[in-house]
């Protein structure tokens, strides 16, 4: 993967187009295979031969959540004036990481749903070659697909909404 120089960018749409540009990762058995056992090897590389490199790294997206759980450690719901990474300033340390040696990458947040171009951060980290663990919620993921779900029936001609099915009743 071609080298960028993320500090050229001085808003977040730039860095974002830029990301959109680049192919879909697309995942198989045999790449998701190969990726846990890249892991693996690096993990017992650097054991044995005792190199201190950072293999596993939590990256924290942004400093805010949806939710305001009693039991989060991290206390995102109630935080306030924390200012998040901007894109080019989160794939810099990406680049970093990725130099430094880390292969296993866990995306969190607050809630890393929220960012805007969390599909692209994640797309350009798997491009990269970590194995990425994502941590989520999952509220916002299910508002993003009823929402576009809700579109797509919105779109269609209603002559062809109305020969579906209606949804089974649920007793009360």
């Amino acid at each position: 993967m071609k080298r960028v120089d993320w500090g050229q960018f001085r808003v977040n749409s730039e860095a974002i187009a830029l990301l959109k540009t680049l192919p879909r990762y697309r995942n198989t058995p045999l790449r998701s295979v190969f990726s846990r056992a890249r892991v693996f090897a690096t993990l017992v590389w650097a054991r044995l031969f005792k190199i201190d490199r950072p293999i596993f790294v939590v990256l924290v997206t942004n400093n805010h959540c949806d939710l305001k759980c009693t039991y989060c450690y991290g206390d995102y719901g109630h935080r306030k004036g924390y200012i998040d990474y901007t894109t080019g300033q989160l794939m810099k340390m990406v680049d970093e990481l990725w130099d430094l040696g880390t292969r296993l990458l866990t995306i969190h947040g607050g809630e890393a749903m929220l960012r805007k171009d969390i599909i692209e951060v994640l797309n350009y980290c798997k491009l990269k070659g970590f194995y990425v663990s994502f941590n989520t919620n999952g509220l916002t993921g299910a508002r993003r697909a009823t929402t576009s779900t809700a579109a797509r029936e919105t779109s269609r001609p209603r002559s062809a909404r109305s020969r579906r099915a209606p949804p089974p009743a649920f007793p009360p």
